[in-house]
């Protein structure tokens, strides 16, 4: 070794440097473990700022139609900046039903009880339905009032919890029962059904593929002198 040529001694140290440098180039495990941690915080950094960019978008693009039933009748209501406000002649301390539709989608049912003034909310984001080829049934179990010569009244006086609601279509059965509001919702196969609680009559509904079909049942009603 100690006889090597300056020739010899030269190239050894080239080629020393050579691996050095490419052993400088590599990454230690230590390393590669910070640059993987650091990667996984971009991307998770970035999937939220999606998500958020999603939720952002306004709820009012979401629904399509809202439904105010009275007791009496069913009216459409437009929202104004994403709210909804009921004046529909409700009298103080009945209630009103909303009901928050859209195209493909599960309806929200909001009941309410008047008040002197306009009952106001916000227009509601909906769930999609879990099968495109579906539609909905919502609906109530109630009692209204109507009449009143000197002091008109108007709006459902009642509503019942815990009322099985029965569905009988061509090829099956189907059952829903209503809700601590007396409110039912249900998505069936598009088709004709006959809708019944007992006591109470049959009704016949369509249901469509990806529309709410709104159908509210009602147990008896107020008439007011």
């Amino acid at each position: 070794m100690r006889n090597r040529s300056r020739k010899q001694r030269a190239l050894l140290h080239s080629e020393g440097g050579e691996a050095g440098r490419e052993g400088r180039g590599l990454l230690s495990p230590n390393a590669l473990g910070r640059l993987f941690a650091l990667l996984l915080i971009v991307a998770a950094a970035v999937s939220l700022s999606c998500a958020g960019a999603v939720k952002q978008q306004p709820i009012a693009a979401l629904m399509d139609t809202c439904y105010l039933f009275d007791g009496i009748s069913l009216q459409k209501i437009t929202p104004v900046q994403g709210r909804i406000s009921a004046a529909g002649g409700i009298t103080e301390g009945n209630y009103g039903v909303l009901f928050f539709t859209k195209e493909g989608f599960y309806p929200s049912v909001d009941v309410f009880r008047a008040t002197e003034r306009p009952y106001e909310t916000e227009v509601r984001e909906l769930i999609r339905l879990p099968y495109s080829r579906r539609g909905a049934l919502a609906g109530v179990v109630y009692k209204a009032v109507s009449g009143g010569k000197i002091r008109p009244r108007r709006g459902i006086v009642s509503l019942y919890a815990g009322e099985v609601i029965r569905i009988d279509g061509r090829d099956r059965t189907y059952s829903v029962m209503t809700d601590a509001q007396g409110v039912y919702r249900i998505h069936l196969p598009p088709g004709e059904y006959v809708v019944s609680q007992r006591p109470g009559p049959m009704s016949d509904v369509v249901i469509e593929p990806g529309k709410t079909t709104i159908h509210s049942i009602q147990r008896g009603a107020m008439l007011v002198d």
